[in-house]
């Protein structure tokens, strides 16, 4: 698959599936205007990094603005990939702190930046939206409330933004893999002490790779998808 002369925005660049995501589009050709909080240390000349925390609004608005004074009007394809984990807090004992800032990075965040970049794919006539979901955005029984709902929530924006903008040329899927092991990831950790059986933990270089790519600017007929993702 050849995605030479597209350009892509992908949050989460600096760690994890979102930097296993971006260096997959820089192989295949593509430009990568990547997202995070944390600096990206990765050099390549197709990718600039740009300061993003997805909890705050203001912070999403600049860099967007930064992408058109870099990019002009041209977007291919955004990756909502960034997201936090909860700590497996339950109903009756997740704090609002965690509340708030789990729904804030995996919902809100998300589909306040689809709000920014959708009139860049409308005046183009076509574009293409991948939120990373998880097993979570399926099942009750592999995360904290916290991180379930805003799983679940995720795949309720895909599928009304497919449905919203379906005659506007854009694409909107969901990428649902296991959760993706990082070295030193404390939390992948306690996944495998605590629930060995109910979660499948899987190297975040494998995750998604030919969902990704099908759902990229490179085909035109998937919206509204929501499959789960293997190797």
């Amino acid at each position: 698959m050849d995605l030479t002369g597209k350009i892509a925005i992908i949050t989460g660049c600096s760690s994890g599936v979102g930097l296993a995501t971006t260096e997959l589009f820089l192989s295949i050709g593509a430009r990568v205007f990547g997202l995070d909080r944390s600096p990206c240390s990765l050099a390549h000349p197709s990718f600039q990094y740009q300061a993003c925390d997805l909890a705050s609004v203001q912070s999403i608005k600049e860099a967007v603005e930064v992408y058109r004074t870099t990019y002009g009007s041209e977007l291919h394809v955004l990756a909502n990939v960034a997201g936090i984990m909860d700590a497996f807090g339950s109903a009756d004992s997740v704090t609002d702190d965690v509340w708030d800032r789990t729904l804030s990075i995996n919902l809100t965040g998300p589909t306040q930046l689809i709000r920014e970049v959708v009139p860049l794919f409308r005046n183009a006539g076509r574009g293409s939206i991948i939120n990373v979901g998880s097993k979570a955005s399926t099942s009750g029984g592999v995360a904290g409330v916290a991180y379930t709902a805003s799983k679940h929530a995720l795949v309720g924006v895909t599928k009304n933004v497919a449905w919203r903008f379906r005659n506007d040329g854009i694409r909107c899927n969901a990428v649902c893999p296991g959760n993706g092991h990082r070295k030193g990831d404390v939390m992948s950790h306690y996944c495998h002490i605590r629930y060995p059986k109910t979660l499948n933990l899987s190297s975040k270089e494998g995750i998604g790779k030919r969902r990704l790519i099908r759902f990229s600017c490179a085909v035109s007929f998937d919206s509204g998808a929501r499959p789960a993702s293997r190797k």
